[in-house]
């Protein structure tokens, strides 16, 4: 649900999308601009998080056995 309706950013409310498909949709649903979303929202995980940090070093993933 936007903001501009007075809903909180929480993480189930959250989508990342380009600036183009973020303007087309403005202040309305995904279902009111007709857009699909690819992946059902969900709420990141420590271990997200940590696996970003580590692929933002270059670090190997599978080397540590994190992929």
């Amino acid at each position: 649900m936007p903001r501009s309706r007075g809903v909180r950013d929480e993480w189930l409310n959250t989508v990342a999308a380009c600036s183009r498909c973020n303007n087309v949709k403005a202040d309305r649903t995904p279902e009111e601009a007709r857009m699909v979303l690819r992946f059902a929202p969900r709420e990141v995980t420590r271990r997200d998080t940590m696996i970003l940090a580590i692929a933002q070093t270059g670090a190997d993933l599978a080397a540590i056995g994190l992929a």
